[in-house]
């Protein structure tokens, strides 16, 4: 999902940084990998790609099996009954709130 031009996915995940207090994602050695329920995330705020994540994106894993690859702007995001877009966000979303109560 899109709104304004921003991948409404990808926002998810930088409002989770934030949440987390985890600032300059560029500054981190590899990538900024967490685990939000059955997702592992992993951002690549560097200008290589490394491990296989391109520059600037995200990979997400979902129960260990590739889920997607987005970034700001575009991607893909598998599309299942139980794993989805509305799934992804939403368990992200809720992990905010958990850290932010």
């Amino acid at each position: 999902m899109m709104k304004d031009q921003y991948s409404m996915a990808f926002n998810s995940i930088v409002e989770l940084a934030h949440a987390m207090k985890v600032t300059k994602i560029k500054d981190i050695p590899g990538l900024w990998e967490v685990e939000v329920g059955k997702y592992l995330i992993k951002v690549n705020g560097h200008k290589e790609t490394i491990d296989n994540v391109l520059p600037f994106h995200a990979y997400i894993e979902y129960n260990g099996w590739p889920f997607g690859i987005i970034n700001p702007y575009a991607g893909t995001l598998g599309a299942g009954s139980e794993a989805n877009e509305d799934d992804f966000i939403n368990v992200v979303k809720a992990e905010i709130k958990r850290i932010t109560k």
